[in-house]
């Protein structure tokens, strides 16, 4: 899952702790996410941006990886991107794989 906000937007970062309680009601915190600060191009014109230091520790603390994203010159995206999907497959899609290899379960579709 990516979580992301607006780097020149503060408010869409001060959300990001409502957004994540939202999602843990319903999904369990251990599902593979990123967080995600968009418009990194912007940061240097913009008025009230974003602290770097303090997104990464929101990151620590919720157990995700932290990126700094530009959207418009794709900075950092794929990188972004590739790190969900590893995530993903390695804390859900490999245990079900080797398991199956075992013959312990059959896997479900995801």
């Amino acid at each position: 899952m990516i979580i992301a906000f607006d780097l020149t937007v503060p408010e869409t970062f001060a959300g990001v702790t409502n957004w994540l309680q939202s999602i843990f009601k319903h999904k369990s915190e251990e599902i593979p996410k990123v967080l995600c600060g968009n418009k990194c191009d912007l940061v240097a014109v913009a008025d009230n941006a974003v602290n770097s230091e303090e997104a990464k520790k929101m990151a620590s603390e919720y157990k995700m990886k932290y990126f700094e994203t530009s959207a418009f010159t794709g900075e950092n995206v794929e990188a972004m991107i590739h790190s969900t999907i590893e995530e993903a497959y390695i804390t859900k899609i490999k245990p079900i794989i080797e398991q199956e290899k075992k013959g312990i379960v059959q896997a479900e579709p995801i």
